[in-house]
């Protein structure tokens, strides 16, 4: 089982998640988000894991696709999470030629939206998340869904809950 705690912005948290072994940190750059993280602060987080075994994850969403490529190169990033409407040629345009590992968030409120992990091919994993309201932030906004939904559900690639 892999974990995933997201929204990091400090180097004690990181480092309290590496010693609790869980696996990856998100940095959110999302400037609506009140958990964003700028370039400088997630530069340092990304430099204090390097020699630990946590590992960074920039999670970005509908970002523009030049944008993000500069952020991934600047950042050294290795793994993204997408929760925006990223489609597939989105995720194979980022992924040419590099070794990214990508996260693609599907939201989740009833047993149907499941129908959105077939879109999906180019990213490694999935990030099942609550399907916020329209007035709410992308993302799980401190909620869950229904996971008696999750009983007998076949994934093909490795997923997390949110």
């Amino acid at each position: 089982m892999l974990f995933k705690i997201c929204g990091l912005k400090e180097i004690n948290t990181v480092d309290c998640c590496e010693r609790n072994n869980v696996n990856f940190f998100g940095m959110i750059f999302y400037k609506k988000s009140p958990r964003n993280v700028d370039i400088d602060n997630a530069l340092n987080l990304i430099n204090f894991s390097k020699d630990k075994k946590i590992i960074p994850v920039g999670v970005f969403v509908n970002e523009d696709l030049e944008n993000i490529k500069s952020l991934i190169a600047k950042l050294d990033l290795k793994t993204i999470q997408l929760h925006g409407n990223e489609n597939d040629d989105y995720i194979n345009s980022l992924k040419i030629n590099t070794n990214l590992k990508v996260i693609k968030t599907v939201s989740v409120q009833n047993i149907s939206d499941f129908k959105k992990l077939n879109n999906f091919n180019k990213n490694d994993y999935f990030l099942l998340d609550y399907k916020p309201e329209i007035n709410e932030l992308p993302g799980g906004n401190s909620k869950q869904f229904d996971w008696s939904i999750l009983k007998n559900l076949e994934i093909s690639k490795p997923w997390f809950l949110s």
